[in-house]
C-alpha cells in the first residue's frame, strides 16, 4: 500500500507550532512585517491624500526639486524629465489610490501576492525618479517576497476567498 503525503496547511494552532517551531516563527513573523508593511504605506498614503497630491502640483515641486539635485545625463534625471515631469498629475492619481489599495490590503491579508506586485511597481518607479535611500532596498526585498509567499492564506481573507473563488487568482 502507497502511503500519500499530505503537506500540513498553516494554522494558528499550538499544535501547529509545537510541530514546525521554525516554521511557525517566520510565518508570524513575516505576517506581522507584513502588517507594517501596509501600515507604512496607510501613512504615506495618509501624508499625500492630506496634503492634496492628487489635486494640487506639490509632486511636481517635489519632481522639480528631485530634477534639479540629479546629474542631468543620469537615469533618473532623464526619466523625470520625460516621464515623471509632464506626467505629474496622472502620477499622483495612480500613486496616492495605489498606496491605499496596498495599505487596506496588506492589513487585511486580501490579494496580498497581486498587491506585493504593485507595491514593487510603485517602489521601482520611486528608485527611478532617484529619491532611493537605504530604507529603499529593504522595501523592495520584501514586496518580492509579499509577490512570492501566501501571506494573506496565512492571515487574513485570502484564504476564505479562495475557497469561494478558487479560479481567482487574486487570492492564491
Amino acid at each position: 500500500m502507497v502511503e500519500q503525503f499530505q503537506k500540513e496547511v498553516f494554522a494558528w494552532k499550538k499544535a501547529y507550532f509545537k510541530r514546525h517551531p521554525i516554521k511557525g516563527a517566520l510565518i508570524a513573523a513575516f505576517v506581522t512585517l507584513r502588517i507594517f508593511y501596509g501600515l507604512f504605506f496607510l501613512y504615506a498614503f495618509y501624508q499625500k491624500f492630506s496634503k492634496r497630491w492628487m489635486t494640487t502640483d506639490t509632486m511636481q515641486k517635489h519632481f522639480r526639486q528631485r530634477y534639479e539635485e540629479l546629474e542631468p545625463n543620469s537615469f533618473s534625471a532623464r526619466y523625470l524629465k520625460f516621464f515623471g515631469l509632464p506626467f505629474y498629475k496622472p502620477i499622483a492619481w495612480v500613486l496616492v489610490p495605489s498606496q491605499l489599495i496596498i495599505a487596506l490590503n496588506m492589513v487585511s491579508g486580501t490579494a496580498t501576492r497581486k498587491t506585493g506586485v504593485l507595491s514593487l511597481f510603485i517602489l521601482l518607479n520611486i528608485a527611478a525618479g532617484g529619491y532611493g535611500n537605504p530604507t529603499l532596498p529593504p522595501f523592495i526585498v520584501n514586496a518580492i517576497f509579499l509577490s512570492v509567499l501566501p501571506s494573506g492564506q496565512w492571515l487574513g481573507f485570502d484564504r476564505k476567498l479562495h475557497e469561494r473563488y478558487p479560479n481567482n487568482s487574486l487570492f492564491v
